[in-house]
């Protein structure tokens, strides 16, 4: 359809594109604001009809803003205070024009409109921290949806509307500065971002001290506040994980341009180069006490995680890696997963990648278990599936004898049955394939860090042909 740009002014600045920040995959009350701009604008800049149509929705008498501060408040000024225009086209669509300035509409229910029509001024209303605009084209009662946001473009703007695959939200050094004020943790003073594949996540430093901070990229808010409520739980046990630092106004999440934040104390440790049978030792005895406060945890979590992963085919994109067919030996090891009786497996809440870049250590000595984007409902046995796996055999060697040392202290505090015990073996399997597929998935996410992904997939499954050479019974005599 045609469509121009809903103001006058130039040049454009776009704050957010389409499935960006606030607009990447959002849908809360069964509304999906996915392809939704916001345009930087000066305060009561002349806003016009994108497309002609007929009004049917205006609100004006808004005079609040909020941009995070308290939860609530934030949702109270979306649905209360944000003043905005909508109109109706020809073909049933419907185009949105929020945050606009108070008693800044200039159209009536019912008026019709034409394309390029003076209807309004920009603002800051309602859920929003700095003067903008938010436009979109959006049906009503669309696939389960009660507003379902479409993809567009302008006839007289040729610039990027998308986020590439693999982008993620781009925070400015003024943002820094507006977030920070919403804790009392000091003033910016430098920043640097971590990859990680997944969230966004930065080192901030302030002149109080360091401090992490991450941006929830694609975690539902349902999943954001599981995650918040199981670490201030933890932080009441003998597990050491990093405290969440609350706002002002005593809120562990931060909603800041609709995008969900957490700021976390910063752990002076390192990941784990190499593995001496000291930190194994300890390690094994901290796995264990996890362990055993998750199985005691009965707070499901909103988590994307599917049951009974373990025993599912793997999709793979990629058939053969570090000569050898995944697709095939996926099948194989179904057969042998089917054999285990489910029933015997305990369930639990598991942090769910305990990996080496998940752990802080500093000599020789666990000092927090971090990074807790994947934990869910699985059972028992895959925490430890997932550590053996990543940590505990190389593409070159079976390390036995951590294995068995590691095994030995774990059960001290939590005693693995027989059946646990067989399927661990075969968990540690799935885990390598898994991770294989993982891999390969991102390399459409991350194009500029293909090779590094491939190589990552073929590290998995050179891991995989090596403890493919230890038998059931070989390493049921570990345990």
């Amino acid at each position: 359809m045609k469509y121009i740009i809903p103001f006058k002014k130039r040049p454009i600045k776009i704050g957010q594109m389409f499935n960006m920040g606030s607009h990447r995959d959002w849908i809360e009350d069964k509304e999906d604001m996915t392809y939704s701009l916001d345009f930087l604008l000066q305060e009561g800049t002349e806003i016009i009809a994108s497309r002609e149509g007929k009004v049917t929705k205006v609100k004006s008498e808004g005079k609040r803003n909020y941009s995070g501060k308290d939860l609530k408040k934030g949702e109270e000024a979306y649905k209360k205070h944000m003043n905005e225009i909508e109109i109706k086209h020809s073909d049933g669509t419907f185009s949105s024009y929020a945050h606009l300035k108070n008693k800044g509409v200039f159209v009536k229910v019912g008026e019709k409109v034409n394309q390029g029509q003076v209807i309004g001024l920009s603002g800051n209303t309602g859920w929003s921290s700095e003067p903008h605009l938010d436009f979109c084209i959006f049906r009503k009662n669309y696939q389960n949806r009660k507003i379902k946001t479409i993809k567009f473009n302008f006839l007289d703007y040729g610039g990027q509307l998308e986020e590439k695959k693999g982008e993620k939200m781009k925070i400015r050094k003024e943002d820094f500065e507006k977030i920070l004020e919403y804790y009392d943790i000091g003033e910016h003073k430098s920043h640097k971002n971590i990859f990680t594949g997944t969230n966004t996540i930065y080192i901030i430093k302030t002149n109080k001290g360091k401090f992490l901070m991450k941006i929830f990229e694609n975690a539902s808010l349902k999943f954001v506040k599981d995650q918040i409520n199981l670490m201030e739980f933890l932080k009441k046990t003998k597990v050491s994980t990093p405290k969440i630092i609350n706002t002002k106004s005593n809120q562990g999440l931060l909603i800041y341009n609709k995008n969900k934040i957490i700021i976390q104390e910063f752990i002076e440790g390192k990941n784990p180069v190499k593995f001496s049978l000291e930190l194994i030792k300890d390690l094994a005895k901290k796995f264990g006490t996890l362990g055993q406060i998750l199985l005691k945890y009965k707070k499901k979590p909103n988590s994307d995680w599917k049951k009974n992963h373990e025993f599912k085919l793997i999709n793979w994109k990629i058939k053969n890696i570090s000569n050898i067919n995944v697709e095939e030996e996926s099948k194989s090891l179904i057969k042998f997963l089917k054999k285990i009786n489910i029933n015997k497996l305990r369930k639990s809440i598991v942090h769910g990648d305990l990996t080496d870049s998940n752990f802080l250590i500093k000599n020789k000595k666990l000092l927090a278990f971090i990074d807790w984007d994947d934990f869910h409902e699985d059972y028992l046995i895959y925490e430890i599936s997932v550590f053996i796996a990543h940590c505990l055999i190389t593409k070159k060697e079976i390390k036995t004898k951590l294995i068995k040392s590691f095994l030995t202290e774990y059960q001290k505090v939590i005693k693995l049955n027989n059946e646990e015990k067989r399927a661990l073996y075969y968990f540690v399997k799935q885990r390598m394939l898994a991770a294989a597929s993982w891999s390969v998935n991102q390399i459409e996410k991350h194009k500029d860090k293909d090779k590094e992904f491939l190589k990552w997939a073929s590290q998995m499954i050179d891991k995989y042909k090596i403890f493919n050479k230890i038998t059931l019974e070989e390493f049921l005599k570990l345990l």
